[in-house]
Formats: structure tokens, sequence, C-alpha cells
């Protein structure tokens, strides 16, 4: 599969409506204050994605939302927090893919580990506070439902593996309405991951901006597989749904599958195989 066609096919799932233009804007900050947070703290949601302060809980309970790291805004002076995808948060997105990926034990996005940076509420930030946090959270596997998904325990450096999740398709060549079964199972693709395509990366409306978010599906698939990406587009498939829902908190990312495509399954994950016992599915 080239880049060409992996942009067109990462249209929601190989022929969904084209996204809109823009993504919806995150809510307002509520003026209710939250207390500064500190690494390994655990939320119920992430801090952007909500009116009221998310709840401080128990990482054993469920949760959306785990600190990997605080940090400390500098040369800003808006009367309000930043957008997701203002420039100033740039050098905190950098800091924060470091200190995520070192506190999850495992390069950002597998299995849909990533990452929103979390701001002070209004009150608090109109007050003169600076800090960001880098919050973990995780990316439902379900193909099309760009959200959050809840984990219990911590995440950290991996002491609550991710699961694994894999789908059989409805039919060959198409991974729209394709059904999640386990991975010991037979089936034709694997949940690879939330695969980021860098800060402030616009919201996918044509093929010439699905690009990088092509390039990032394939490589990352390339790199779990232990192949070239090369090898990716030449012997295997892959897909991905765009993740509109999440452009507006920051969470610039797609949700990237790999595929046979021609009516072949195989069981186990692709992961470390470096190709060897997974069938050849060229691209379409």
């Amino acid at each position: 599969m080239t880049l060409v066609l992996a942009a067109l096919a990462l249209t929601g799932g190989c022929g969904g409506e084209a996204p809109p233009a823009t993504a919806p804007g995150p809510p307002p900050s509520s003026a209710a204050a939250l207390a500064e947070p500190k690494a390994g703290d655990c939320f119920d949601k992430p801090m952007r994605t909500t009116l009221a302060p998310p709840a401080k809980v128990d990482c054993a309970q469920e949760h959306q939302s785990e600190i990997a790291a605080v940090g400390t805004l500098t040369g800003v002076s808006s009367g309000t927090p930043p957008q997701p995808n203002d420039p100033s948060l740039a050098a905190a997105d950098a800091d924060c893919r470091t200190k995520t990926a070192a506190f999850l034990g495992t390069p950002l996005g597998r299995h849909g580990a990533t990452l929103e940076i979390g701001l002070p509420a209004d009150r608090d930030w109109q007050s003169g506070r600076r800090w960001y946090a880098c919050e973990a959270v995780v990316v439902d596997a379900a193909p099309g439902r760009a959200a959050f998904a809840t984990t219990r325990g911590t995440l950290a450096g991996g002491r609550t593996p991710l699961p694994q999740h894999c789908f059989n398709l409805a039919k060959a060549g198409t991974t729209a309405g394709m059904t999640e079964t386990p991975c010991t199972g037979r089936h034709a693709a694997e949940y690879m991951g939330a695969v980021r395509a860098g800060f402030a990366a616009p919201v996918p409306a044509d093929d010439e901006t699905w690009k990088p978010y092509a390039a990032a599906c394939r490589d990352e698939v390339a790199d779990q597989m232990g192949v070239t990406a090369q090898a990716v587009d030449d012997k295997w498939g892959y897909d991905g749904y765009r993740s509109q829902e999440l452009h507006g908190y920051g969470v610039t990312v797609t949700q990237c599958y790999f595929v046979l495509w021609q009516g072949r399954t195989m069981t186990g994950s692709v992961a470390g195989t470096r190709g060897n016992g997974v069938p050849l599915s060229n691209a379409r």
C-alpha cells in the first residue's frame, strides 16, 4: 500500500465520510480551583474534557488520566489558558512526549497510550499559576470510537499492561464494521495504537492532510512488527480512523490497525514477529 493509497484509506475506516475541516473545541475551563497535580496522581477524567474539575481518585480505581510529570510554562502572558494548538505549548508538548513515554515505559501510542496536556482552570490561571500536567491517557480501541478509555491500576512502567485488541473483518477489503475477537483466535486485524502526527497537526480534512497520519500509522506497524516501512507497504496492510473528537483537546492521533485485507487470517499478535508466520496481504 502506497502512502497515497493509505491516505485515501484513512478517512474514517475505508470509505467513511470526509471529516469536517475543523474539530470541536474543548469545553470552557471551570472557574473552580484544582490543586496542582503531582506525578503519579490519577483523575477520573482528563483535565480539558470536563466542565468541572476532574476528581482525584485512587489509581486502583477506574480512571482516565494519570499524571506522568508536571512542568512550568514560561513566556505565556495570555489572560486565559492557551488552546491546545497554541505555539506557546510546543515546548511543553515536546517535554511531555519524552516524559510520558518514560513514565509508561513504552513508546508513546502503543496500545492506545498517549498524552494530553492539562492546564490550570481559568481562575487559577488568572491568579498566576502556570503549571502544565503531562497526562497519560488511553484511546479506546473500538474503530471510530475516538474516546478515552478507562483503566484500573497505574500505567507507570507497564505495571498495568494494556490489553491487545484484535478484530475480524465483516467483509474482505474493508475494516468497516469489523468486530473485536480474542487475539488468540483467528483474526484479520489488530489495534496497534493511537498514533500521533506531530504537535498541533491539522484535523485531517483531505488526502493531503491525511498523509502525515498515514505515514505515522504505517511506521508504527513496521516498528512493532520489526520490519521496514517498505515491507509493510509491499506485503501487508494497515488502516486508521480519525479521532476528530480528541483534536479539540490537543490529542492529535489516529487509531491505527494492522490489517490482512484479502480474506486472510492469523492467530496471535504481529508485534515482534519480523513478519515471520504473518500471511501476506498486498494492498487492495
